[in-house]
């Protein structure tokens, strides 16, 4: 694993059998692994390629931005972050949530932490084993996956334009689109 830090695998009760769930290391390995980022910009595409290819989830949940230099800070903008995957954590009771919203949150141990290098940045550690299942379709069902495109909201202004009913601007999107209808 050259460029990339050591796997921190903690030995979890998985909610899922390991068998069940894809192995997600190698795909995350041969994709983050592969060497050193030279700037946030490149670090960022390369993640959300991940994301799309594999269903996962990242966030951002702990940074230290950058102070020093300007024109580092604009490049790198971080000098270390952590990510966790969109289920990690624990979901609060259903009295804390307003207006009946439900939380991703599932406790998934799945992380990974980046270290800004003389070169650029460095996957320093990670765990990949999610305590939930991962694929295209169920993340598809995600807020931040479902967002229109720049292309979709011109074709669905032309739509509105054009007097479509709403029953025909949704089958277009769902023909546009990979949903699944009543998957849940």
């Amino acid at each position: 694993m050259s460029g990339c830090g050591e796997s921190d695998v903690h030995d979890v009760g998985l909610m899922v059998p390991t068998d069940s769930t894809p192995d997600l290391e190698q795909k995350f390995t041969a994709s983050m692994c592969s060497g050193q980022f030279g700037s946030f910009e490149e670090f960022e595409s390369t993640l959300k390629n991940l994301e799309k290819e594999t269903g996962m989830l990242f966030i951002r949940s702990g940074s230290f931005k950058i102070k020093t230099s300007p024109s580092e800070a604009e490049r790198f903008r971080y000098y270390r972050m952590r990510y966790v995957c969109k289920h990690g954590g624990t979901s609060r009771a259903s009295w804390h949530l307003t207006n009946g919203r439900r939380t991703y949150k599932c406790g998934c141990n799945s992380y990974f932490e980046v270290l800004l290098r003389p070169k650029g940045f460095e996957i320093t550690k990670y765990n990949m084993q999610h305590s939930h299942l991962t694929s295209k379709p169920l993340a598809s069902h995600y807020p931040e996956n479902r967002r229109l495109t720049r292309e979709e909201e011109c074709l669905f202004k032309d739509l509105i334009l054009d007097n479509t009913d709403n029953k025909g601007i949704r089958n277009v999107m769902l023909s546009k689109r990979d949903y699944l209808c009543g998957y849940f």
